[in-house]
């Protein structure tokens, strides 16, 4: 078992009532923290065997004393295991080969989460050593790594032009709280419904940034049915961004 890296644990763990009880969470950890990640030969009962991913022998004894949970609690919970069909144990009188079952499924399998996970590069501009990602998808992940900046910058942009646009309509400073806010809106509703929002708020001389959420939330909706605020609220509310200094 190598000690390096990581293993995955997908969300619906949840759903397994059993997984709610400490000794069964624990146990079954362990055993996902020191099956095999790749193919690996070992000798079990006298013979060389090679074990697959998602494959580990297991000595129980020693098992029940890193864990620190009794042999026999230990004995119900691999049985547990195996009977909600999440292992297969082959045992033996020294050792048991425990096999994973969907080891595939849950942690060979999810690339997207494994390029989530990637998400950093090394300052020397060298993808880190430890990042599960084979040679063959490294440039996919430069590009994908690419787009996100690129997403970012725009991301930045939107902003920059909303915070303009509050403050050069309202006197009041763009607090860190307000500026979260607004961030927020555009991510949800848009930088133009944010915008529309704020030309409103001006006409109604409300500075409150919960009002100007509320306006973009409409607006984006009416966007979304095909309804162009172009007409007669526009008409009504376009103001010129006063100037700053």
């Amino acid at each position: 078992m190598n000690d390096d890296g990581w293993i995955k644990i997908h969300r619906s763990i949840w759903k397994n009532p059993w997984m709610c009880r400490p000794n069964v969470l624990t146990v079954w950890m362990y055993i996902l923290c020191h099956v095999n990640y790749q193919q690996t030969d070992e000798v079990f009962e006298g013979k060389r065997i090679t074990l697959e991913p998602g494959q580990g022998i297991f000595k129980f004894t020693k098992v029940a004393s890193e864990i620190g949970v009794p042999q026999r609690t230990l004995y119900r919970v691999i049985e547990l295991l195996e009977n909600e069909k999440q292992i297969v144990k082959q045992a033996s009188p020294r050792n048991t080969v425990i096999t994973v079952v969907n080891w595939d499924k849950y942690q060979l399998c999810d690339k997207q989460n494994d390029k989530q996970m990637a998400n950093k590069w090394q300052t020397n501009g060298k993808q880190n050593e430890n990042l599960p990602i084979k040679d063959k998808e490294y440039k996919e992940y430069k590009e994908i790594y690419k787009e996100k900046e690129i997403y970012k910058e725009k991301e930045s942009n939107d902003f920059s032009e909303v915070a303009k646009a509050y403050e050069a309509n309202f006197p009041c400073a763009l607090n860190s709280f307000n500026a979260s806010q607004l961030n927020d809106a555009i991510n949800e509703f848009g930088k133009e419904a944010v915008l529309f929002g704020i030309r409103t708020a001006r006409a109604k001389n409300v500075s409150k940034v919960s009002y100007i959420r509320t306006v973009a939330m409409n607006e984006s909706r009416r966007r979304e049915n095909g309804n162009n605020s172009n007409g007669s609220a526009d008409a009504e509310f376009v103001l010129p961004f006063r100037q700053t200094l």
